[in-house]
């Protein structure tokens, strides 16, 4: 009797670990995948690398490269920031940025540089404007905004900002009211950094559709998205420290002009 009920028991225990098994590997639910597909839709320039159920119950973790935020399942509103589980004292978005970085890895590959019209980028110098980078910056997400304000304090650097329409038609429109602001610059750190809205002028065609496609022809997928003046690319915002370093790592030889 003994000898049967531990064969039965060992049958249980062997079928549930291989549900759990199959579970974990099929671990987007059918609401998850329906907003992926949703998200794909909506925003097919925009590369949705995950979209599975969050910890908080309702919303939906969704990584675009190394970029991790959270929304409902309608897909319209999107919640920047970090979800803090306070019984573990663990930053549990924290903690996925740094295995989604993990995974990616993507400064193995570099970038056609003459593939990058600067003439559509805001252009800013800083001292000796020596080290250079390109940054392909959505005036509607909230990680470039968090990054703008990292580059604030960069010094020795020439910064070509490409204002790129990833998040929707409101990203379409404040990227053109940025583009045909007599101040560009002014106008898009106004907003980025303050959240000053750029004002819509009439008359005045901007080039939207044209740096959408050369952030597609060379391969940008989320933002921010950062390139250094040897073509390294690093998908996601990097603090003053870590940006840094990740400059003064280039071999760049390119024309500041």
């Amino acid at each position: 009797m003994i000898r049967k009920f531990a064969t039965k028991l060992a049958l249980v225990l062997t079928a549930t670990l291989a549900a759990n098994a199959a579970f974990a590997e099929a671990k987007q639910s059918p609401a998850a995948m329906a907003l992926q597909r949703k998200l794909t839709a909506e925003y097919p320039n925009t590369k949705f690398t995950s979209v599975v159920e969050a910890p908080v119950s309702g919303l939906f973790e969704v990584t675009m490269g190394t970029n991790v935020v959270y929304m409902d399942d309608s897909g319209r509103y999107w919640f920047f920031g970090n979800v803090f589980d306070t019984r573990e004292r663990k930053d549990l978005t924290a903690q996925r940025k740094d295995e989604v970085g993990a995974s990616a890895q993507e400064d193995g590959g570099r970038v056609d540089l003459s593939k990058l019209n600067k003439a559509l980028a805001i252009k800013t110098v800083r001292g000796s404007g020596q080290r250079v980078m390109y940054v392909f910056s959505d005036p509607n997400c909230g990680y470039c905004k968090q990054f703008e304000r990292s580059t604030e304090a960069l010094t020795d650097v020439t910064i070509y900002t490409f204002v790129v329409p990833f998040l929707g038609d409101d990203s379409y429109l404040k990227t053109a009211a940025i583009w045909c602001s007599k101040d560009k610059l002014d106008a898009y750190k106004k907003w980025m950094l303050v959240g000053v809205a750029p004002e819509q002028r009439s008359g005045c065609t901007a080039p939207t559709g044209e740096l959408a496609r050369m952030a597609t022809a060379v391969g940008i997928q989320a933002t921010p998205t950062i390139i250094s003046g040897d073509g390294r690319v690093q998908a996601g915002a990097m603090g003053l420290q870590a940006l840094n370093a990740w400059l003064n790592n280039s071999r760049q030889n390119v024309s500041l002009r």
